[in-house]
C-alpha cells in the first residue's frame, strides 16, 4: 500500500494536536452515548482494535470499562502512543496495548484477530486511493462474526460566514491532495461521513448497520464550547496546510479568517449543527 510519507493535513506530533484531540474524543464519547452501536453485546467481545486511535481516548475507555476485552489501538505518532501508554499505565489497564503502527500499511495481525475494528475520523490522513486497501485490512483482520466500524463526518452547517469559507478553502485543498469531496444541492460540503456505505461496498463489505449523529453547537447549547474550542484549535493548526502545502489562501488573508471566525462564533446568535454518521459491518461466519 504505496503512499506518501505524511500524508496527515496537522503535525501528528504537536502537542497542541494531541490536547486537541483528547478533548474531542470527550466531546464526540459523550455525545455518542456508547462505545459500541446498540446491538453489539460487549461481554461478547474479546478482542478490539481501534485503528489511528490517536491519544487513544477510545480504546482506553473501551479497556476501563470493559476489563476481560483485550484493546489494542495502533497509530503513526509516537507521541501519542507514549501518552496512551502512560495514561493506562496510571489506570493499571493490564488489558490496553498501544502499538505504534502505520495504518496505510499492511496491518501487523493475523488474519481473524479482532471482533471489532474501529475507525474514527481518519479523512483527515486517508486519500481516496489509500481507502480500499485500508479497508480491506481492516476486514482480513476482523474476526468471523465481528464487526468494522467507521465514524466520519457529514457536514457542519453553521451561519458564520469565516467557518463557511475556511471550509470551502479545505476542500480545495483536500482536492488538490487526492481527497474526494462533494458538496449538496444547497452548496453544503458533504465529507466523507456520506461515502462510507459506497467506500465498504466498493471494498467488497456489505453495510449491516449505521446511524447518523446531530450535534447542536449553537450559541448557548451544553456542545458550543467545546465545539467552538475544537474547530478554533484544528482551523489553526491546519494553517500551514492550506497557507504552505496547498497554497490555497495566503498568510494574511487566513488570519483574518480566523479572526473573524472567532468573533462570529461568539455571537449570541450563531448556529451551528455538526452531522456525523458511523457505519458497520458483521463479517459472515461465526465467531
Amino acid at each position: 500500500m504505496s503512499h506518501e510519507a505524511n500524508t496527515y493535513v496537522i503535525d501528528h506530533e504537536s502537542g497542541a494536536e494531541m490536547q486537541r484531540l483528547i478533548d474531542q474524543d470527550t466531546l464526540l464519547n459523550t455525545h455518542m452515548g456508547t462505545l459500541f452501536p446498540d446491538g453489539i453485546d460487549p461481554s461478547t467481545l474479546r478482542r478490539v482494535l481501534d485503528v489511528a486511535c490517536g491519544p487513544a481516548a477510545w480504546i482506553l475507555n473501551v479497556a476501563f470499562a470493559h476489563r476481560h476485552i483485550h484493546a489494542v489501538g495502533i497509530d503513526i505518532s509516537p507521541s501519542m502512543i507514549a501518552y496512551g501508554n502512560a495514561f493506562a499505565q496510571v489506570q493499571k489497564l493490564d488489558n490496553a496495548e498501544l502499538l505504534v503502527m502505520d495504518a496505510l500499511q499492511p496491518l501487523a495481525f493475523p488474519n481473524d484477530r479482532f471482533d471489532f475494528v474501529n475507525g474514527r475520523l481518519m479523512e483527515g490522513f486517508v486519500k481516496g486511493q489509500h481507502w480500499s486497501a485500508l479497508l480491506k485490512e481492516m476486514w482480513r483482520v476482523t474476526a468471523p462474526g465481528g464487526y468494522v466500524r467507521l465514524t466520519e463526518v457529514l457536514s457542519n452547517q453553521t451561519t458564520s460566514a469565516a467557518f463557511n469559507r475556511i471550509f470551502s478553502l479545505i476542500k480545495e485543498g483536500f482536492e488538490r491532495e487526492g481527497h474526494v469531496t462533494q458538496t449538496d444541492e444547497a452548496g453544503n460540503i458533504l465529507f466523507l461521513g456520506s461515502r462510507l456505505a459506497e467506500l465498504l461496498t466498493s471494498a467488497g463489505i456489505a453495510v449491516t448497520g449505521e446511524h447518523t449523529y446531530h450535534l447542536d453547537w449553537s450559541s448557548g447549547t451544553q456542545g458550543h464550547l467545546g465545539m467552538a474550542r475544537d474547530f478554533l484549535f484544528m482551523l489553526t493548526l491546519m494553517q500551514p496546510f492550506l497557507v504552505k502545502k496547498v497554497q490555497v489562501v495566503s498568510e494574511e488573508a487566513y488570519e483574518q479568517l480566523l479572526q473573524a471566525l472567532y468573533e462570529e462564533m461568539q455571537d449570541l446568535a450563531f448556529q451551528g449543527t455538526l452531522h456525523y454518521k458511523s457505519v458497520w459491518s458483521q463479517k459472515p461466519g461465526q465467531a
